[in-house]
């Protein structure tokens, strides 16, 4: 603490201290302050002079004993004082020396560096001249040599003295207006030209395919030429093939010649078997060797997969054979450039011709010539070795190889196209005729064509009977469609199980795909004719669930044979076969019913007291006879006995019912009226009787199924006995309890169209209305 500090604290003591409040008179009880007497102001007045006293002393002592220490910090000061000043000297002189615009260490650097600069940049030009000199001194040499290689017909020297010669022109520097540069340009490239159109001709000449005619083509192999602008002697072809393989220009100079080769020879070769190489090869006086191909005109077209396996790689090796022993090939070093030229321009053009026009026609259509298949795809390997092994293509660009490797895949995918058309054509066809089936043998699966449910009063049947009918598909008429493309189906698993696992699914898919395929096309393809034509609706109606059958048992008859379980299966198709069918099913009865109804309509009501009206009414009831004698001749043959009945049996059912209804609208009848009526509906119900007739149902049985199939049938005939009979015969089959197919509402609406309003009918009416006795 300092001594200023510790003097202030000392006069606060003093003055806040209960000493002098206590003498100067404030701490009284009350809080009154009392008077303050001279003395104790006085007394006060000492205390603080002794306080402040006290605290000077304190003051002079601290000064005193700190007072060398004090001195001896402000002679350090001054001494640091005196260096700060003689450093800021320094710093001064020396910032001067820098920064001086004349002659400072600055602006010394920067002429050194514009100096350097100037320097550097004339090194430069003198090196660019030294270089541009070497380079000019260069080109002179490489033109008076390329001229002296050219005059000697060492053309890989020439061409690699032009080579040279190019690539110095080019790192000429672009002067303009430079004479000896535009002298150097002019020369170096008619050099080049002379060397380049040397060369040319000489491969031109030495190597050329020629068309005769159009099927006839010549392979020319020159291996030396002669011209008057090449010198005195003959110049090889070996030698300029060297000069332009050196300096890896084939593509340049020998892809006129490939493109050739490729379009005139090695194309043809691969499309057509009829062209073919006229052996042997021959030779002309000058050594000039000869290939000739040729397309035999009298042979009719004929395919690569009519001759033995691989043909069509025979002609193409006889070929390239050919080339390599005709540049005189000791090394391979005058054929592989070219070889390869023509497998990186042409390969992939060849592999997808040989792919299209032999191995896609080659992959089987039957599981029986898969390994016949085997034979080409060795083949093809070893073609494709014998490609790799003369660097036409690249170990890793065997294209045909992998093809024939995916055997299978190829396979099932031809099989697949190969069955999609063949159900395509089955269902297609405008032949609608059809074919009759057995009843099949019971299996061990339920069928989709159930039996009606049995009624109280319907006849016993063996239970024995019912379950065999529920295991076995019904005798019917399918269409032939239906037959061959099951046939087809059952044909292709059967083939599936001779394949492999992946072939097999495949297969087993194709066939899935064939099912759909008739359920998607058959309703496009023939949905007028179903809608319009009775019979072959109903005989669509049977395909649909005779496949429905067979898709339920097909599975597991193959399941084993394909290996695949459970998982083979066609189960899931049934449920949609079988929609199909009922759906046109129910789309031609609903269209009967209407054709029908139009019938009983057309009569405008069945009031016949009127002779005309008895004609008319008499003429539909012939129509509706007709329409269900039509319809009976055409169902018949095609449908099974259950399925006719309940067809037939609906129909009449519908025309029954709506009879009746008309009878009900009557509210007048007159007894002539009810007896003509009497008689339209009796023989209505006579002759529709046969209808009901089928070769599997005995005759006597007819009455009874009639009951079953028809459930208007009794109340038609009591409605048709009751026009005709008293009413007392009425009331008597009434209280017999005979009457009760009619509702109380029927009968009663027929005796007040049928009898006079009296008393005895009122009784009568009340009588029905009370309904029938427990007895």
């Amino acid at each position: 603490m300092s001594v200023a500090a510790d003097f202030a604290s000392r006069v606060l003591h003093a003055i806040t201290s209960g000493e002098i409040r206590n003498e100067t008179g404030l701490s009284s009880l009350d809080g009154k302050a009392t008077p303050v007497s001279a003395s104790t102001l006085q007394h006060v007045s000492h205390t603080l002079e002794r306080s402040i006293a006290d605290a000077k002393y304190q003051i002079e002592t601290h000064l005193v004993s700190n007072f060398d220490t004090l001195r001896q910090r402000v002679e350090e000061a001054a001494a640091v004082e005196r260096e700060a000043r003689d450093i800021s000297d320094i710093l001064s002189t020396l910032t001067h020396r820098i920064d001086d615009p004349n002659d400072g260490l600055c602006a010394q650097l920067d002429e050194t560096l514009k100096e350097r600069e100037n320097a550097t940049g004339e090194l430069e030009r003198i090196n660019l001249q030294i270089m541009v000199l070497q380079n000019i001194m260069e080109i002179s040499a490489r033109m008076t040599e390329c001229e002296e290689c050219i005059a000697a017909a060492d053309y890989p020297a020439a061409l690699r003295a032009a080579s040279e010669m190019g690539r110095l022109l080019s790192q000429l520097p672009p002067w303009e207006n430079v004479a000896i540069f535009s002298h150097l340009s002019d020369r170096s490239s008619s050099i080049q030209e002379d060397v380049q159109g040397r060369l040319e001709y000489i491969v031109s000449q030495g190597m050329s395919v020629e068309i005769m005619d159009p099927s006839s083509v010549q392979i020319r192999i020159q291996q030396s030429v002669t011209a008057p602008g090449l010198g005195p002697q003959p110049v090889a072809l070996s030698t300029a093939l060297s000069a332009i393989y050196a300096e890896k220009l084939e593509s340049h100079y020998l892809r006129p010649f490939v493109r050739m080769l490729y379009k005139h020879v090695v194309d043809p070769l691969a499309r057509d078997p009829r062209w073919s190489l006229v052996q042997p090869s021959s030779q002309g006086r000058d050594g000039t060797l000869m290939l000739q191909v040729q397309m035999a005109q009298e042979s009719p077209p004929s395919k690569w997969t009519d001759l033995p396996p691989g043909s069509i790689y025979k002609g193409l090796k006889q070929v390239l054979t050919f080339l390599e022993r005709a540049l005189g090939d000791q090394n391979n070093e005058n054929s592989r450039p070219m070889f390869r030229l023509l497998g990186e321009l042409f390969w992939t053009q060849l592999s997808t011709t040989i792919i299209g026009e032999y191995l896609e026609r080659a992959v089987p259509d039957e599981a029986d010539g898969l390994a016949a298949f085997a034979d080409v795809t060795g083949e093809s390997e070893a073609f494709e070795d014998w490609l790799v092994a003369k660097e036409i293509i690249a170990d890793g660009n065997r294209v045909l190889t992998e093809y024939c490797k995916n055997s299978d895949v190829r396979f099932a995918n031809k099989k697949h196209l190969k069955l999609i058309q063949a159900a395509r054509e089955i269902i297609m066809k405008t032949d609608y005729s059809t074919v009759m089936l057995a009843e099949s043998k019971p299996l061990p699966l339920s069928t989709l064509i159930s039996l009606p449910e049995a009624e109280t009063n319907m006849e016993s049947i063996a239970i024995g009977d019912e379950i065999e009918d529920l295991f076995s598909f019904p005798s019917c008429a399918i269409s032939t469609k239906a037959q061959q493309l099951l046939q087809l189906a059952i044909t292709t698993l059967s083939d599936a199980a001779k394949l492999t696992p992946y072939c097999a699914e495949r297969m087993v898919l194709s066939t899935r795909d064939m099912f759909d395929l008739f359920r998607a096309m058959v309703p496009v393809y023939d949905g007028s004719k179903l809608d319009t034509i009775p019979q072959l609706s109903m005989v669509f109606y049977n395909d649909c669930m005779y496949l429905a059958h067979e898709c339920m048992t097909l599975g597991w008859r193959y399941r084993e044979m394909l290996g695949g379980g459970s998982e083979i299966t066609f189960i899931d198709m049934v449920a949609p076969f079988r929609s199909l069918g009922d759906k046109y099913y129910k789309v031609q009865m609903e269209t009967q019913r209407k054709n029908l109804l139009d019938c009983i309509e057309s009569a405008g009501g069945f009031d016949v007291l009127a002779e005309r009206r008895h004609e008319i009414v008499e003429r539909a009831i012939k129509q509706v006879l007709y329409q269900l004698t039509h319809l009976s001749k055409v169902w018949k043959p095609v449908l099974s006995p259950s399925i006719y009945l309940l067809a037939m049996g609906g129909l009449i059912d519908f025309t029954m019912d709506r009879i009746i209804t008309e009878i009900k609208y009557l509210i007048d009848i007159a007894e002539e009226e009810s007896h003509k009526l009497n008689q339209l509906l009796t023989k209505f119900h006579t002759s529709i009787l046969p209808l009901l007739s089928h070769d599997s149902i005995p005759s006597e049985k007819i009455p009874t199924l009639a009951g079953h199939c028809i459930s208007q049938c009794e109340k038609f005939i009591q409605v048709t006995d009751i026009l005709d009979l008293s009413f007392a015969d009425i009331m008597e089959r009434f209280r017999d309890g005979r009457l009760k197919v009619l509702e109380k509402a029927e009968l009663t609406g027929l005796i007040k169209a049928l009898f006079a309003d009296t008393p005895l009918r009122v009784k009568n009416l009340e009588e029905i209305v009370r309904g029938y006795s427990d007895g």
